[in-house]
């Protein structure tokens, strides 16, 4: 017979899942600080230019937002 997860379980696996999202992110971001140093970008920096790698040197209001220190 199978078992399905009550709710406080799922409440723990999902806890879980967001303590591990959180780790890996700090984790990521020591990984990612001594490369973007080397090119004098910071973290907002660096994603600004992620976005207009995807999708392009569009206007518009979003990239600006994005932007702002």
């Amino acid at each position: 017979m199978r078992h399905y997860p009550r709710h406080r379980e799922k409440t723990q696996r999902a806890m879980q899942a967001y303590l591990d999202l959180i780790d890996t992110a700090d984790w990521l971001r020591g990984e990612l600080r001594v490369p973007l140093e080397s090119f004098d970008l910071t973290m907002g920096e660096f994603r600004l230019l992620e976005m207009l790698n995807r999708e392009g040197a569009r206007h518009g209001g979003r990239k600006r937002r994005a932007f702002r220190p």
